[in-house]
C-alpha cells in the first residue's frame, strides 16, 4: 500500500467542495486515512513547496495556500497517484469536465 497527500486548497474550502472531493477520491477506491483542516503559514508553505523555491510563481503560491483554511487529507492504496491520475487527466478535458464533475471544477 502507498500513500498520497491531497490538499483542497484556499479557494476549494471557502467553495465548501472539501466533502465533495474526498468522497470522489474515495470513490475511487482510495482509502482516507488521515484529515485535517488548517491554516497553513508561511513556514510550513516554503518547507511543503521548496521544490518550487527558485520558480518565479513561488511567491504567489505561497500568498494563495496561506490565504485561508485548507483541507489536508491522506489517502492510501495500491498505486494511488494512478488512481488519481485518472481523475486530474479527466479534469484537464474540457469538454469532459462539466459532464463528468458538473460545477464544482468549473
Amino acid at each position: 500500500m502507498e500513500r498520497t497527500l491531497l490538499l483542497v486548497k484556499p479557494d476549494g474550502v471557502n467553495r465548501g467542495l472539501s466533502g465533495e472531493i474526498l468522497g470522489r477520491m474515495e470513490k475511487l477506491g482510495l482509502k482516507l486515512i488521515g484529515l485535517r483542516m488548517l491554516q497553513m503559514d508561511a513556514v510550513l508553505a516554503d518547507k511543503h513547496y521548496a521544490p518550487h523555491r527558485a520558480r518565479p510563481f513561488f511567491k504567489d503560491l505561497v500568498t494563495y495556500i496561506t490565504s485561508g483554511p485548507i483541507t489536508a487529507a491522506v489517502f492510501e492504496a495500491k498505486m494511488p497517484l494512478k488512481k488519481c491520475a485518472k481523475l486530474w487527466v479527466l479534469l484537464t478535458r474540457p469538454s469532459l469536465k462539466r459532464a463528468l464533475y458538473g460545477e464544482i471544477w468549473v
